[in-house]
């Protein structure tokens, strides 16, 4: 099977360790007893790192997005927001991207690890989808944390793998 693996880093929570792989799976594992305790199908491969971020309101979450691999040259990267403790899906969002298949396959949709925002920007969280509107494009959006809603975006000329970085002041600004 083409889709076994895992390639991104595992987040940790606790007891629970989160990751997800190339078949498409999202898995939350007690490290204690290595047994799973939930698992969610996130649509494809999964290359970006799952972050999680507790709430103000000591509720703990996750944020987690696909690539688009086995969906085919085109086909969605999907943002999702998940209760870590649960398995459950508090929002979702998606993306159209575009793969290219093959003797060298190249794929987009999101690929690096996101932003949780802090400070100034705490309701945020940052994600560089590659090969968003056009094969050679990208776009870096700022969904509100809450709501999903879009934030802010800026589309990029050419496509990105990397992970965006946030900066602060002494004040907290970013």
């Amino acid at each position: 099977n083409r889709y076994q693996g895992i390639e991104n880093s595992i987040a940790v929570y606790k007891n629970l360790g989160y990751f997800a792989d190339n078949g498409g799976w999202l898995q939350c594992l007690d490290l204690n007893t290595l047994e799973p305790v939930w698992i969610y199908n996130v649509t494809d491969d999964t290359d970006s790192t799952i972050v999680i971020d507790e709430e103000e309101n000591e509720k703990v979450v996750l944020y987690t997005a696909c690539e688009v691999d086995k969906q085919g040259e085109k086909g969605l990267s999907y943002i999702r927001k998940m209760d870590a403790l649960t398995g459950q899906l508090i929002w979702e969002k998606s993306y159209s991207c575009y793969s290219k298949h093959g003797e060298r396959p190249n794929n987009g949709g999101a690929l690096a690890t996101p932003v949780v925002g802090k400070e100034s920007i705490q309701n945020l969280i940052i994600y560089n989808l590659a090969r968003h509107g056009g094969f050679n494009k990208g776009i870096l959006i700022a969904l509100d944390k809450e709501t999903s809603e879009e934030v802010w975006k800026l589309e990029i000329e050419n496509y990105s793998w990397s992970s965006p970085v946030d900066i602060y002041t002494e004040d907290g600004e970013a």
